[in-house]
Protein backbone atom coordinates (compact mmCIF):
# COMPACT_ATOMS: atom_id res chain seq x y z
CA UNK A 1 0.00 0.00 0.00
CA UNK A 2 2.85 2.35 0.85
CA UNK A 3 4.43 1.65 -2.54
CA UNK A 4 1.21 2.49 -4.36
CA UNK A 5 0.89 5.78 -2.51
CA UNK A 6 4.49 6.65 -3.36
CA UNK A 7 3.93 5.90 -7.05
CA UNK A 8 0.75 7.99 -7.04
CA UNK A 9 2.66 10.88 -5.48
CA UNK A 10 5.38 10.62 -8.11
CA UNK A 11 2.79 10.47 -10.88
CA UNK A 12 1.03 13.52 -9.47
CA UNK A 13 4.30 15.46 -9.37
CA UNK A 14 5.06 14.51 -12.98
CA UNK A 15 1.60 15.70 -14.03
CA UNK A 16 1.99 18.99 -12.20
CA UNK A 17 5.36 19.61 -13.84
CA UNK A 18 4.03 18.68 -17.27
CA UNK A 19 1.00 20.94 -16.93
CA UNK A 20 3.09 23.85 -15.69
CA UNK A 21 5.63 23.57 -18.49
CA UNK A 22 8.45 22.89 -15.99
CA UNK A 23 7.87 26.29 -14.37
CA UNK A 24 8.16 24.71 -10.96
CA UNK A 25 11.73 23.64 -11.58
CA UNK A 26 12.59 26.85 -13.40
CA UNK A 27 11.35 28.94 -10.49
CA UNK A 28 13.36 26.78 -8.15
CA UNK A 29 16.48 27.27 -10.27
CA UNK A 30 15.95 31.03 -10.39
CA UNK A 31 15.55 31.11 -6.62
CA UNK A 32 18.83 29.27 -6.16
CA UNK A 33 20.55 31.51 -8.71
CA UNK A 34 19.30 34.64 -6.98
CA UNK A 35 20.36 33.36 -3.60
CA UNK A 36 23.78 32.41 -4.93
CA UNK A 37 24.24 35.84 -6.51
CA UNK A 38 23.37 37.53 -3.22
CA UNK A 39 25.83 35.28 -1.41
CA UNK A 40 28.57 36.13 -3.90
CA UNK A 41 27.90 39.85 -3.42
CA UNK A 42 28.02 39.43 0.34
CA UNK A 43 31.35 37.60 0.18
CA UNK A 44 32.62 40.14 -2.34
CA UNK A 45 31.89 42.94 0.12
CA UNK A 46 33.84 41.08 2.80
CA UNK A 47 36.81 40.90 0.42
CA UNK A 48 36.53 44.62 -0.31
CA UNK A 49 36.55 45.39 3.40
CA UNK A 50 39.80 43.45 3.77
CA UNK A 51 41.30 45.06 0.63
CA UNK A 52 41.43 41.75 -1.28
CA UNK A 53 40.43 43.46 -4.50
CA UNK A 54 41.35 40.70 -6.96
CA UNK A 55 39.28 38.14 -5.05
CA UNK A 56 36.45 40.65 -4.68
CA UNK A 57 36.45 41.29 -8.43
CA UNK A 58 36.20 37.56 -9.13
CA UNK A 59 33.22 37.24 -6.80
CA UNK A 60 31.38 40.21 -8.27
CA UNK A 61 32.06 39.02 -11.83
CA UNK A 62 30.54 35.66 -10.92
CA UNK A 63 27.60 37.43 -9.30
CA UNK A 64 27.08 39.40 -12.52
CA UNK A 65 26.22 36.16 -14.31
CA UNK A 66 22.90 36.38 -12.48
CA UNK A 67 22.36 39.97 -13.60
CA UNK A 68 23.82 43.44 -13.08
CA UNK A 69 21.93 44.98 -10.18
CA UNK A 70 23.20 48.03 -8.28
CA UNK A 71 25.02 45.96 -5.65
CA UNK A 72 26.95 44.11 -8.35
CA UNK A 73 27.82 47.33 -10.22
CA UNK A 74 28.87 48.97 -6.98
CA UNK A 75 31.05 45.98 -6.10
CA UNK A 76 32.67 45.87 -9.54
CA UNK A 77 33.38 49.59 -9.37
CA UNK A 78 34.95 49.36 -5.92
CA UNK A 79 37.01 46.32 -6.94
CA UNK A 80 38.42 47.99 -10.05
CA UNK A 81 39.10 51.15 -8.06
CA UNK A 82 41.04 49.21 -5.43
CA UNK A 83 43.08 47.40 -8.09
CA UNK A 84 43.83 50.79 -9.68
CA UNK A 85 45.25 52.02 -6.38
CA UNK A 86 42.36 54.34 -5.57
CA UNK A 87 41.28 54.74 -1.96
CA UNK A 88 38.43 57.20 -1.51
CA UNK A 89 39.25 58.10 2.08
CA UNK A 90 42.96 58.71 1.49
CA UNK A 91 42.17 60.65 -1.71
CA UNK A 92 39.68 62.85 0.11
CA UNK A 93 42.09 63.27 3.01
CA UNK A 94 44.82 64.36 0.58
CA UNK A 95 42.45 66.90 -0.96
CA UNK A 96 41.47 68.39 2.38
CA UNK A 97 44.70 68.12 4.37
CA UNK A 98 47.44 68.52 1.77
CA UNK A 99 50.30 70.97 2.31
CA UNK A 100 49.37 72.21 -1.17
CA UNK A 101 47.04 75.21 -1.42
CA UNK A 102 43.58 73.64 -0.93
CA UNK A 103 42.01 76.27 -3.18
CA UNK A 104 44.04 75.20 -6.21
CA UNK A 105 43.73 72.25 -8.57
CA UNK A 106 47.22 71.20 -7.47
CA UNK A 107 45.70 69.24 -4.57
CA UNK A 108 43.93 67.01 -7.10
CA UNK A 109 47.13 66.25 -8.99
CA UNK A 110 48.98 65.63 -5.73
CA UNK A 111 46.28 63.20 -4.55
CA UNK A 112 46.18 61.41 -7.93
CA UNK A 113 49.70 60.10 -7.32
CA UNK A 114 48.15 57.08 -5.59
CA UNK A 115 46.80 55.73 -8.90
CA UNK A 116 48.82 52.90 -10.44
CA UNK A 117 46.50 51.92 -13.33
CA UNK A 118 44.43 54.54 -15.16
CA UNK A 119 42.57 52.01 -17.32
CA UNK A 120 41.29 50.14 -14.27
CA UNK A 121 40.22 53.41 -12.66
CA UNK A 122 38.19 54.29 -15.75
CA UNK A 123 36.58 50.82 -15.62
CA UNK A 124 35.65 51.58 -12.03
CA UNK A 125 33.97 54.84 -13.06
CA UNK A 126 32.15 53.07 -15.91
CA UNK A 127 30.58 50.56 -13.52
CA UNK A 128 29.66 53.20 -10.95
CA UNK A 129 27.98 55.23 -13.72
CA UNK A 130 25.63 52.31 -14.40
CA UNK A 131 24.12 52.28 -10.90
CA UNK A 132 20.40 52.92 -11.34
CA UNK A 133 19.66 54.38 -7.91
CA UNK A 134 22.85 56.03 -6.64
CA UNK A 135 23.11 57.36 -3.10
CA UNK A 136 25.39 60.05 -1.74
CA UNK A 137 28.19 57.53 -1.13
CA UNK A 138 28.00 56.52 -4.80
CA UNK A 139 28.06 60.15 -5.91
CA UNK A 140 31.07 60.82 -3.72
CA UNK A 141 33.03 57.79 -4.90
CA UNK A 142 32.41 58.14 -8.61
CA UNK A 143 32.89 61.92 -8.69
CA UNK A 144 36.24 61.67 -6.91
CA UNK A 145 37.31 58.84 -9.21
CA UNK A 146 36.32 60.86 -12.29
CA UNK A 147 38.27 63.90 -11.07
CA UNK A 148 41.28 61.72 -10.29
CA UNK A 149 41.09 60.03 -13.70
CA UNK A 150 40.95 63.44 -15.41
CA UNK A 151 44.14 64.52 -13.66
CA UNK A 152 45.89 61.27 -14.61
CA UNK A 153 44.83 61.71 -18.24
CA UNK A 154 46.36 65.20 -18.26
CA UNK A 155 49.58 63.73 -16.88
CA UNK A 156 49.52 60.92 -19.43
CA UNK A 157 49.22 63.40 -22.28
CA UNK A 158 51.45 66.26 -21.15
CA UNK A 159 53.92 64.90 -18.58
CA UNK A 160 56.28 63.79 -21.34
CA UNK A 161 59.27 64.00 -18.99
CA UNK A 162 57.42 61.46 -16.78
CA UNK A 163 58.36 63.03 -13.45
CA UNK A 164 54.76 63.46 -12.19
CA UNK A 165 54.99 67.21 -12.68
CA UNK A 166 53.82 69.56 -15.41
CA UNK A 167 56.80 71.79 -16.05
CA UNK A 168 58.97 73.38 -18.72
CA UNK A 169 60.75 70.08 -19.40
CA UNK A 170 57.54 68.63 -20.83
CA UNK A 171 56.56 68.88 -24.47
CA UNK A 172 53.33 70.76 -23.88
CA UNK A 173 52.19 71.99 -27.27
CA UNK A 174 48.99 72.57 -29.21
CA UNK A 175 49.41 69.16 -30.81
CA UNK A 176 51.29 66.50 -28.87
CA UNK A 177 50.83 62.83 -28.03
CA UNK A 178 47.42 62.82 -29.69
CA UNK A 179 47.51 59.12 -30.53
CA UNK A 180 47.87 58.11 -26.89
CA UNK A 181 44.86 59.76 -25.26
CA UNK A 182 43.23 61.76 -28.03
CA UNK A 183 43.46 65.34 -29.26
CA UNK A 184 42.99 68.32 -26.98
CA UNK A 185 39.60 68.90 -28.62
CA UNK A 186 38.56 65.35 -27.73
CA UNK A 187 39.71 65.68 -24.13
CA UNK A 188 38.16 69.08 -23.59
CA UNK A 189 34.83 67.82 -24.90
CA UNK A 190 34.99 64.90 -22.48
CA UNK A 191 35.88 67.14 -19.54
CA UNK A 192 33.10 69.63 -20.31
CA UNK A 193 30.30 67.30 -21.43
CA UNK A 194 28.16 66.09 -18.53
CA UNK A 195 27.52 62.80 -20.33
CA UNK A 196 31.11 61.54 -20.33
CA UNK A 197 32.47 59.28 -17.60
CA UNK A 198 35.36 61.71 -16.91
CA UNK A 199 33.16 64.79 -17.11
CA UNK A 200 34.29 67.48 -14.67
CA UNK A 201 30.89 69.15 -15.06
CA UNK A 202 29.10 66.05 -13.80
CA UNK A 203 31.77 65.32 -11.18
CA UNK A 204 31.43 68.85 -9.80
CA UNK A 205 27.65 68.59 -9.47
CA UNK A 206 27.76 65.14 -7.88
CA UNK A 207 30.61 66.03 -5.54
CA UNK A 208 28.75 69.14 -4.35
CA UNK A 209 25.63 67.03 -3.78
CA UNK A 210 27.55 64.38 -1.83
CA UNK A 211 29.50 66.81 0.38
CA UNK A 212 26.65 69.17 1.22
CA UNK A 213 24.30 68.93 4.17
CA UNK A 214 25.97 70.65 7.10
CA UNK A 215 27.93 73.81 7.78
CA UNK A 216 27.37 77.28 6.38
CA UNK A 217 25.18 78.20 3.43
CA UNK A 218 27.23 78.44 0.23
CA UNK A 219 26.40 79.00 -3.41
CA UNK A 220 28.04 76.84 -6.07
CA UNK A 221 28.08 77.23 -9.84
CA UNK A 222 29.07 74.36 -12.10
CA UNK A 223 32.09 75.20 -14.27
CA UNK A 224 30.73 74.55 -17.75
CA UNK A 225 26.91 74.71 -17.69
CA UNK A 226 26.75 77.34 -14.91
CA UNK A 227 24.21 75.41 -12.83
CA UNK A 228 23.72 77.46 -9.64
CA UNK A 229 22.75 75.80 -6.35
CA UNK A 230 22.78 76.80 -2.69
CA UNK A 231 23.52 74.28 0.06
CA UNK A 232 25.26 73.83 3.41
CA UNK A 233 29.00 73.04 3.35
CA UNK A 234 31.74 72.71 5.93
CA UNK A 235 34.85 74.74 5.14
CA UNK A 236 36.86 71.64 4.18
CA UNK A 237 34.15 70.22 1.93
CA UNK A 238 33.58 73.54 0.17
CA UNK A 239 37.31 73.85 -0.55
CA UNK A 240 37.26 70.37 -2.10
CA UNK A 241 34.44 71.39 -4.42
CA UNK A 242 36.29 74.65 -5.17
CA UNK A 243 39.42 72.70 -6.17
CA UNK A 244 37.43 70.88 -8.86
CA UNK A 245 36.03 74.22 -10.03
CA UNK A 246 39.57 75.63 -10.23
CA UNK A 247 40.69 72.58 -12.22
CA UNK A 248 37.86 73.04 -14.72
CA UNK A 249 38.28 76.81 -14.97
CA UNK A 250 41.98 76.44 -15.78
CA UNK A 251 41.09 73.97 -18.53
CA UNK A 252 38.64 76.55 -19.90
CA UNK A 253 41.40 79.16 -20.04
CA UNK A 254 43.72 76.65 -21.71
CA UNK A 255 41.03 75.95 -24.29
CA UNK A 256 40.69 79.66 -25.09
CA UNK A 257 44.45 79.82 -25.65
CA UNK A 258 44.28 76.67 -27.77
CA UNK A 259 41.54 78.08 -29.99
CA UNK A 260 43.58 81.28 -30.37
CA UNK A 261 46.68 79.25 -31.35
CA UNK A 262 48.49 80.85 -28.41
CA UNK A 263 50.87 78.03 -27.54
CA UNK A 264 52.79 79.94 -24.86
CA UNK A 265 49.63 80.71 -22.88
CA UNK A 266 48.30 77.20 -23.46
CA UNK A 267 51.47 75.70 -21.99
CA UNK A 268 51.40 78.12 -19.06
CA UNK A 269 47.82 77.18 -18.17
CA UNK A 270 48.52 73.45 -18.40
CA UNK A 271 51.61 73.79 -16.20
CA UNK A 272 49.62 75.79 -13.65
CA UNK A 273 47.26 72.86 -13.09
CA UNK A 274 49.60 71.20 -10.59
CA UNK A 275 51.61 74.27 -9.63
CA UNK A 276 52.62 73.84 -6.01
CA UNK A 277 51.92 70.11 -5.91
CA UNK A 278 54.36 68.25 -3.69
CA UNK A 279 55.45 64.92 -5.16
Amino acid sequence: MGTKRFLKAVSLLVCIVALSGCNVFESFDRSIEKRDSSTLVEHGNYKLASANYAEALDLFERASEGGFDDDVRRGLGASYAGLAGFNMFSFLDSLQNSVTDPNSSAVIFFASAQISDLDLLIKAVENMELINNPGNDDYLLRSLMAVCASAKIIYKKYDTYTNNKLDSSDQIALSINDGEVGTWEDLYYRFSSKNDKISLEKAYLELAKALSGRGASRTTMSPFDNVIETALFTEANFKTVAAVEKFANTLKLANIAYNSSDEASFKAYIMSLDDGAVK
